[in-house]
């Protein structure tokens, strides 16, 4: 018996989902911080669990993408953001940034050139 094609339809975000989506992009990808004021977390650890969680869902990395397009936000614009300042911060919040960066940058389906630009 062959099996069932799952179909690729999004489902809508409830509320909460669109308001962390929206603070993650207010703090520049932050979804700790984003959690917290969104997700009703009382912890840092726990709100950090709630933005893997919120993070990883289908519906909502595409909206994520759709946002950002439509805020004129592209990977570079992030990364640059997540990346000011790390000079002066410690080895191993240096490293959890660059974890970071990684995660978003395969969590979202965008190419970067060599030249820097976007291919989509």
């Amino acid at each position: 018996m062959a099996k069932k094609q799952k179909s690729i339809c999004r489902k809508p975000l409830t509320p909460t989902q669109r308001a962390f989506l929206l603070a993650w992009i207010a703090y520049d990808g932050n979804g700790t911080k984003a959690a917290l004021e969104t997700c009703h977390c009382g912890t840092p650890r726990a709100a950090a669990v709630c933005a893997i969680r919120m993070l990883g869902n289908a519906s909502m990395q595409l909206a994520l993408e759709e946002e950002m397009e439509r805020q004129g936000l592209g990977i570079i614009q992030i990364i640059e953001k997540l990346t000011a300042g790390l000079d002066s911060v410690s080895l191993k919040t240096r490293f959890r940034a660059m974890e970071l960066i990684i995660k978003l940058r395969d969590t979202l389906p965008v190419f970067i050139k060599e030249d820097g630009s976007i291919l989509k």
